[in-house]
């Protein structure tokens, strides 16, 4: 005789499983930071299909409630001078970016940090940063007056056949962020002043994203960016 409640329990259970079969195919774990750091099946970003090139980035979805389809984003930076067998993850970074509409990004990283991040824009106003067919040029730059974060306005545009589209992505780098637990990322001043600047910048819009990224795109790292 057949059990409904525990086939129906058993069911539960397999549908919850954490399976992180994606990050072993192909080249996917060379396209990660680490390799101790699985990137799960459920709720991760899977980019468009793109002829010879790979729908994979080391980022999740965090789901909100902000109602349907309510969600930021968490994502692993970009690598730092990719060599063999570590996969150059600039253009895959880009193309999230653009696909998922992100309007405010925020960087828990060092910039430029031969071991955490690389380079996706030109720091210096003006300037013009270029990725396959991405162009990303700074429009502006600031901080805040304890220089605990840097603001950067960046116009990202992409050329699709002979036209050329554009949005603003507004990223705000913190300078003085840090992942070792034995040292506080910033005090509580500076962290709340930081959240608010945040959320001031984010648009109502549901179709429109935040992205924060840092070493890792898996949901298991604390982070304290989620919607208000």
């Amino acid at each position: 005789m057949r059990n409904i409640e525990i086939e129906k329990e058993h069911a539960d259970l397999t549908a919850n499983e954490r399976h992180f079969v994606r990050f072993f195919e192909a080249d996917n774990m060379n396209r990660s930071q680490y390799d101790n750091v699985p990137l799960y099946d459920k709720d991760a970003v899977r980019l468009l299909p793109c002829s010879g090139v790979s729908d994979f980035v080391h980022a999740s979805k965090v789901i909100t409630s902000g109602g349907e389809g309510g969600y930021y984003i968490i994502a692993q930076t970009p690598l730092v001078n990719p060599s063999k067998p570590r996969i150059d993850t600039q253009y895959n970074w880009l193309r999230m970016l653009w696909e998922f509409n992100v309007y405010v990004a925020v960087c828990l990283v060092n910039l430029g940090h031969e071991s955490e991040c690389d380079y996706y824009f030109n720091r210096s106003k003006g300037e013009t940063y270029k990725v396959n067919n991405f162009e990303i040029t700074t429009l502006d730059v600031g901080t805040d007056v304890n220089w605990s974060w840097t603001y950067y306005r960046l116009k990202i545009s992409r050329k699709e056949g002979k036209k050329r589209y554009e949005r603003v992505i507004q990223l705000v780098v913190c300078r003085n962020w840090t992942d070792d637990p034995r040292f506080s990322p910033m005090n509580y001043r500076d962290l709340s002043d930081l959240l608010n600047f945040v959320w001031s910048l984010e648009n109502d819009s549901a179709s429109q994203r935040r992205a924060q990224h840092g070493a890792v795109g898996e949901r298991s790292v604390l982070h304290p960016f989620g919607s208000q």
